[in-house]
């Protein structure tokens, strides 16, 4: 299975450094996609299924961390598929409470289906208008970099999760990743 993501995460990178001098931006975000996935995958897998039922506190509305692995799914589905103007795909009908392992096929299947998505997009299209949330258009460029900043978030909501439960979040076992790579700490020198 490593095997396998380093050989992928290798010909994703060949890719994405082909095209990132005509398309610097989305390309960043495809590559920054890429290590939100190492990132929120792990972290699924982290925590035990046993725990995915927990919630951070009993505040109204406090999402369990198996919501949490839903939504990420979901939202990447329905983001992705509003930045290809088209209808949002095949979405495993699964809901908050689904095993563990269909979650994360979730999160794992979303996530491909965005980078091919990405991968038809130009900077050039990014000033493009489009329906995202509501009946008001956007430019493109607030679903692509919405996406990325969507999935810092939901990352940083699993990492709490992890850390809450005692155990240590991807980024802190293997150091911080960008695009599967692992970057040196910025506050170790």
């Amino acid at each position: 299975m490593k095997r396998l993501f380093a050989v992928t995460a290798f010909a994703l990178l060949a890719t994405l450094a082909a095209s990132a001098q005509s398309n610097p931006v989305v390309t960043t975000v495809r590559h920054m996609l890429m290590g939100d996935q190492h990132n929120i995958v792990a972290s699924a897998r982290y925590m035990p299924a046993s725990d995915y039922s927990f919630k951070a506190s009993n505040t109204r509305g406090q999402w369990t961390f198996g919501h949490l692995m839903w939504h990420i799914g979901t939202s990447n589905f329905y983001i992705c598929s509003k930045i290809a103007g088209g209808a949002m795909p095949h979405r495993f009908h699964l809901t908050p409470h689904s095993p563990k392992h269909e979650l994360i096929a979730q999160i794992v299947a979303s996530f491909h289906y965005c980078d091919g998505v990405l991968a038809h997009v130009t900077d050039a299209e990014l000033g493009e208008p489009m329906h995202l949330f509501g009946p008001h258009e956007v430019p493109k460029a607030a679903g692509v970099i919405g996406l990325a900043t969507d999935m810092s978030n939901h990352y940083a909501m699993a990492a709490g999760f992890l850390r809450l439960k005692g155990i240590l979040p991807p980024t802190a076992r293997h150091g911080m990743m960008m695009g599967g790579k692992k970057m040196r700490h910025p506050m170790k020198h």
